[in-house]
């Protein structure tokens, strides 16, 4: 029905790979195509995430001048042994010189990832990273765990056991000082992994943990519906020559897509919901789209006793030892 009634368009993502290594004038022309198609809010977000290595001032000025309003900037750490641990192209330094260009460029938002659990990272060394990050002032800051995909050298070194990783312990110990550091400095927790300034959630992410509409461009992108029926998902090949000649012959190039299941539509509801952990999950809602209430699809009451879980009126909410065994109870 695109060509009926455009939809409105609230935010516009560009991610993935680097794309602070487009050409700004690239970025322009992307955004025109976008404007051209969809309605777009009065408020539109149009994120770009960028690394600390591909961000010269100049570009950064261009980025801002080609609409783009807010910056995710690939920090991870501001420690050089722990940039060095996890492979990455930039120094502390860099990253800060990094955000303060981005600063001057005329960036009023700007949102900066952080990893915990790295290589012989000890907890003082993550509430360093914090406290200077805390001290540059990022609108939103993003904390993870660091998680070890296969395939990746990191992978290899840890099958092999030569990878000193924090124990578990300190990892929890990490994200709840680091939480709470962070609240203190002004920060809301607003999702397991994500805080802000109050009023700046990232409103692209916002979309997912809502269950709203989506579109994905681009090699590999993932798209997602939630009608017809439960909701439908597709997603684009992962080779980028091989997208681009789909593209070109066939105006497409999906892989796969899949229709959900009620069952699966209704278990994503709940943790996604629970995900945004001052929102959390309204039974009202819930019970609206699909006739039951959530407590028939997961035990709530198991996690409720267990203390993970906490019951306020019409609405479900993760407590704080729920939020650290969010994983637990999804499995659920």
């Amino acid at each position: 029905g695109l060509k009926h009634d455009p939809p409105l368009l609230e935010s516009l993502y560009i991610g993935g790979g680097t794309p602070s290594l487009l050409r700004p004038d690239t970025v322009c022309s992307l955004a025109d195509h976008v404007r051209r198609n969809f309605k777009i809010s009065s408020r539109i977000e149009i994120t770009l995430e960028a690394n600390p290595d591909s961000a010269d001032p100049e570009r950064l000025g261009a980025f801002r001048c080609a609409g783009v309003n807010r910056l995710s900037l690939g920090m991870q750490s501001l420690n050089d042994r722990e940039l060095e641990a996890l492979g990455r192209l930039h120094s502390a330094g860099e990253a800060v010189e990094a955000f303060l260009s981005a600063r001057r460029a005329g960036f009023e938002n700007i949102g900066t990832d952080l990893i915990f659990g790295i290589p012989a990272q000890r907890p003082a060394d993550w509430m360093e990273t914090l406290s200077k990050t805390i001290e540059l002032g990022p609108e939103h800051i993003s904390i993870y765990g660091l998680t070890i995909e296969e395939g990746t050298p990191f992978h290899k070194r840890f099958i092999a056991g030569s990878l000193p990783l924090p124990p578990e312990d300190d990892a929890a110990e990490m994200y709840e000082r680091g939480v709470e550091m962070l609240k203190k400095a002004g920060y809301v927790h607003y999702e397991i992994s994500n805080l802000c300034l109050p009023g700046y959630e990232s409103r692209h992410n916002m979309r997912y943990w809502k269950g709203g509409d989506y579109i994905g461009l681009g090699a590999g992108a993932h798209s997602y519906t939630s009608a017809p029926g439960w909701g439908r998902r597709w997603w684009n090949v992962e080779s980028p020559s091989l997208y681009m000649t789909m593209v070109e012959t066939n105006g497409t190039a999906v892989a796969g897509t899949e229709e959900l299941t009620k069952e699966e539509a209704m278990r994503e509801k709940i943790f996604l919901s629970l995900r945004m952990l001052r929102q959390g999950l309204k039974r009202s809602d819930f019970k609206r789209r699909f006739s039951e209430a959530p407590e028939e699809v997961f035990d709530a009451e198991r996690f409720q006793q267990a203390g993970l879980l906490e019951r306020k009126g019409d609405c479900l909410f993760l407590s704080p030892g729920g939020v650290l065994l969010s994983d637990a109870v999804f499995s659920g």
